[in-house]
């Protein structure tokens, strides 16, 4: 059965929002107001704007990478995360199925 036919769209297609600093862009819009009475306006409007949308649900992305796992001549690799493991082709996976780190954690990432 397809992504489609289940309503769900692979990660690669999905678009996200760019996430910001809301308290950040507050204080550069306050910042780039000045002392005249149109820039005092312009940054009081935008300010109204940024503080009425609304927050998204957000977690920080984990860094991990596929380590060698079960000996010297073993295939496995495991999350170097939560300590998933797989067999050799699960080097080709850009994330952990069991935690969802991204497995782009290290230069020498198998």
């Amino acid at each position: 059965m397809s992504y489609e036919k289940m309503g769900v769209e692979p990660m690669e297609r999905k678009k996200m929002d760019d996430l910001i600093s809301r308290k950040a862009l507050l204080e550069d819009i306050k910042a780039a107001a000045g002392n005249d009475f149109m820039g005092t306006m312009v940054a009081g409007t935008l300010t109204r704007f940024v503080k009425k949308q609304p927050a998204i649900d957000a977690a920080p992305v984990v860094y991990e990478r596929w380590e060698p796992f079960g000996g010297k001549y073993s295939s496995r690799k495991k999350c170097s995360c939560c300590g998933w493991d797989g067999q050799e082709w699960i080097k080709f996976y850009n994330f952990c199925p069991n935690c969802g780190a991204k497995m782009d954690g290290g230069n020498d990432n198998d």
